[in-house]
């Protein structure tokens, strides 16, 4: 099992117990595409102490798989990271599976201090 896979099994519980996103973790449903709220995500974690982003599950339905084209969506997310934040932002993504269904985890470390603040290159500081 992969370290995401495990971050994700473990966010699941809790996320589930919470009902809704947590500090640390966001969720996104992503079954019509990119989210737009992405880059705006990639740099709120990245700026603040990081954080767990999944993509392809419903939190209006108790945090089940939606149907998502995971290959296309690794990939755009690797794109914002890399083209649509200043600095880039270099997250662990990797394609894992709830109910044997694919999700896109994408686990972002916190910026070095002199690296922030991390902005949506588009929005300007």
């Amino acid at each position: 099992m992969s370290s995401l896979q495990q971050l994700l099994d473990d966010a699941l519980v809790r996320l589930r117990c919470a009902d809704t996103d947590l500090q640390d973790v966001e969720v996104k449903d992503a079954s019509r595409g990119t989210p737009g709220a992405l880059p705006d995500l990639v740099s709120a974690f990245a700026t603040g102490t990081g954080g767990l982003l999944i993509l392809g599950l419903s939190e209006a339905h108790g945090f089940e798989p939606t149907a998502i084209d995971a290959s296309a969506l690794a990939d755009a997310v690797a794109s914002i990271c890399a083209n649509d934040v200043e600095p880039p932002v270099r997250p662990d993504i990797d394609i894992c599976s709830v109910d044997s269904m694919p999700v896109v985890v994408v686990s972002i470390d916190e910026l070095p201090v002199d690296k922030k603040p991390c902005h949506v290159r588009s929005k300007g500081l």
